[in-house]
């Protein structure tokens, strides 16, 4: 089966940090579930935006393969290409929605995942949401709106899975067994955790970020 994401040698560098990712690999199949541990600040979360083409590696590519397009190097396609991409193929958790804050949290999510409000409360309730559907964004807790940009990501249709720490936004059990479905119908899930999260045990490959390097294992 070919790979839908295939990272090779990404680097990246910030003023800060000259060395915050050193040529790091990753392939992903479908029904894959990759798992990319380490403690905060080393560059889980800046891998993760280098595959979803929010930013730019300083060198190595991030080929995407699609159906109907070929194939795709997010490190260097344009912006309309981007958004092409992050509207079929590719979709993101890494912090609350960006919505109106008088929107509901129903209607927030059926407009990101670009589902029937109904599908929309329900992947509220899989995450035990159900009383926040009606509130407005405005009105809910930090924590509370990742768990709603959660039920986003993970309710809308695409062959790849970007997600920064799911389990600290809504139960690790109930994100696993979405994350078991999605997988089973071909959905590669590519998540970065911290080192001692439990999601890292039901991952297909498992990779340790240290000092910019990372080492993969499959389990």
């Amino acid at each position: 089966m070919s790979a839908v994401l295939t990272a090779t040698a990404v680097s990246k560098s910030f003023a800060a940090n000259p060395r915050v990712l050193d040529r790091v690999d990753l392939t992903a199949h479908p029904g894959d579930f990759l798992a990319v541990a380490g403690q905060p600040e080393s560059g889980r979360t800046t891998f993760l935006r280098c595959l979803a083409g929010g930013y730019r590696p300083g060198s190595g590519t991030v080929v995407l393969n699609t159906p109907n397009a070929g194939t795709v190097d997010l490190a260097t396609a344009g912006a309309r290409t981007l958004a092409w991409i992050r509207e079929h193929h590719l979709r993101s958790f890494d912090g609350p929605l960006a919505a109106p804050p008088s929107q509901d949290a129903a209607a927030a999510v059926a407009r990101a995942a670009r589902v029937e409000r109904s599908r929309a409360t329900a992947a509220l309730d899989r995450l035990g949401l159900a009383r926040h559907a009606d509130v407005p964004l405005g009105r809910l807790r930090q924590g509370v709106r990742r768990a709603v940009a959660l039920a986003a990501s993970l309710s809308a249709s695409a062959p790849i899975l970007l997600l920064d720490e799911p389990d600290t936004a809504a139960d690790p059990g109930l994100v696993l067994d979405w994350l078991d479905e999605l997988r089973e119908n071909g959905t590669a899930v590519i998540a970065a955790v911290g080192p001692a999260s439990p999601l890292i045990a039901s991952a297909s490959a498992a990779a340790y970020l240290h000092e910019g390097k990372a080492q993969w294992t499959r389990q």
